[in-house]
């Protein structure tokens, strides 16, 4: 895989822009994962001029859970994006960066009253319901209140979408969204008093490749659109989800997001007038094809180590801060440095975790590197800090982005940190 774009080598150095990774590494630290904010930005600015219409009011809404920050928000903000939001710790990190929570979607399957009321006081613009008891809280908690609370209602499309078993999300037993063909939903939306219900939301799925899965989820729910409007029920707001995927490896053939964003809304303009819909919203949620591809992860290599049939490199690192391998095989490309002249041989990247399942990549072709030299593992920006853990009482990582200087996004945590709130035992 070709180095990320703001990287180059210089002089047997690896460079991210004028900065020289080992000097970043001196100064921060390992392991430390660097984020691209110009590329980032440039990302956003790209995508929010694809996915535009003259037909209907459009909206990026990004996926929190891949990476919650308060400087992540504070980007985002300034470019007038939406966010979602699923935990009291997300919403309370979104009002630390003073978002507008007018532009706030409130997602989960098990929403506390507390979460609800929170929500509600802060004004989030919508609260996407899950389910039914869900739904009945939400009533309750309403008709106390006098502020509209806009719904959305997540539906399960049966779309069965090609990635893994553990990220898929619209099959029959998912644990998200009512089935669309639920006899009941009808009814409720009909009966529906205390709530103003504007639509739906659909996710398919993450990390899918293959284009035809959205265009075929969109018009299952348009379909279901149409199907309401035979009955009188006028909806005018459509959340599609994300799910796009990234390119992890040279295996994974991702399209370019905004060359399909510019397709999707041509098909979604078709779609809406030849179904004479009275659709005047449409937003779509990417999380990971909007910051994975602008941070990548360096360590240094410690411990190598050959045993039959394989040679291990180990790093400072591993499944504290990345648990996407153990947990569901994800894969990783990595880089060490240039200056060795050895020739490639295979790798295990191993990490210093207590858990056989520690590895990071099972196989890689590297120069044979030296004790202390470094390894980038490129794609780390979604699900990898937002995951990391505190296992085997390791410490958290460090974030720094790099633009025209240096500004630090997550301090490298310390082992006041890990203790803070841990009591000893008192002898009686």
């Amino acid at each position: 895989m070709n180095l990320p774009l703001n990287y180059h080598y210089k002089n047997g150095e690896l460079y991210m822009k004028k900065f020289k990774i080992e000097e970043l590494v001196k100064t921060y630290g390992t392991p430390l994962l660097i984020f691209d904010e110009e590329r980032f930005i440039d990302h956003l600015l790209e995508l929010e001029t694809a996915f535009r219409s003259t037909r209907f009011k459009t909206g990026i809404v990004y996926a929190s859970k891949a990476l919650s920050l308060p400087y992540i928000y504070d980007i985002l903000e300034y470019y007038k994006y939406y966010i979602d939001i699923v935990s009291f710790g997300e919403m309370l990190t979104a009002k630390a960066s003073d978002f507008n929570f007018k532009h706030v979607f409130f997602h989960g399957n098990n929403k506390s009253s507390k979460e609800l009321m929170k929500a509600i006081e802060l004004g989030v613009a919508y609260f996407v319901i899950d389910n039914y008891e869900e739904w009945d809280r939400l009533k309750t908690i309403a008709k106390t209140r006098k502020e509209e609370i806009k719904v959305l209602i997540r539906i399960n499309p049966r779309v069965e979408a090609e990635t893994h078993e553990f990220i898929k999300t619209a099959t029959p037993d998912s644990k998200f969204g009512i089935d669309i063909e639920d006899n009941h939903l009808i009814q409720r939306i009909r009966g529906e008093r205390d709530l103003n219900i504007q639509g739906f939301h659909i996710h398919i799925g993450s990390q899918i490749f293959r284009k035809d899965s959205f265009f075929k989820a969109a018009n299952i729910l348009l379909d279901y659109y149409k199907k309401l409007k035979e009955q009188d029920i006028i909806l005018p707001v459509i959340n599609l989800g994300g799910g796009f995927g990234v390119a992890y490896t040279e295996k994974d053939e991702a399209f370019s997001l905004a060359d399909f964003l510019k397709d999707y809304v041509l098909f979604l303009e078709h779609e809406i007038k030849n179904k004479d819909l009275a659709i005047k919203e449409i937003y779509i949620e990417p999380g990971r094809s909007l910051i994975n591809d602008y941070m990548n992860t360096v360590y240094e290599i410690g411990t190598k180590k050959r045993v039959p049939g394989k040679n291990y490199l180990f790093i400072d690192g591993g499944m504290g801060d990345n648990i996407r391998p153990a947990l569901y095989g994800a894969e990783y490309t990595a880089i060490t440095d240039p200056k060795r002249p050895n020739d490639k041989m295979d790798f295990t990247i191993g990490g210093k975790f207590c858990e056989s399942s520690d590895i990071l990549i099972d196989r890689i072709s590297l120069p044979d590197p030296e004790t202390g030299d470094r390894l980038m593992v490129l794609g780390t920006g979604a699900y990898t800090y937002a995951m990391a853990s505190n296992y085997n009482r390791f410490l958290k990582p460090m974030i720094i982005s790099v633009h025209d200087d240096i500004h630090t996004m997550v301090e490298r945590q310390s082992i006041e940190d890990l203790l803070k709130g841990e009591n000893h035992w008192k002898i009686r």
